[in-house]
């Protein structure tokens, strides 16, 4: 496995992330292979990611 694949599952490894990409692979009737749990995992970060932003943002008054 590369460095990357080490860092990917770092960051899935919390109980509670791989809680719901388990749940949200089965929910939309996914296998849970490699490519599912990427993209689901890339999609909570990425939601994550934009929610602090947009937290951010509003507490200065920018949004």
């Amino acid at each position: 496995m590369s460095w990357k694949g080490h860092d990917f599952l770092d960051r899935i490894q919390n109980d509670s992330r791989w809680g719901k990409i388990k749940k949200a692979a089965r929910d939309r009737g996914q296998p849970l292979v490699a490519k599912t749990v990427r993209t689901i995992s890339f999609a909570f970060i990425t939601a994550t990611a934009e929610g602090a932003t947009n937290s951010s943002l509003k507490q200065y008054g920018l949004q």
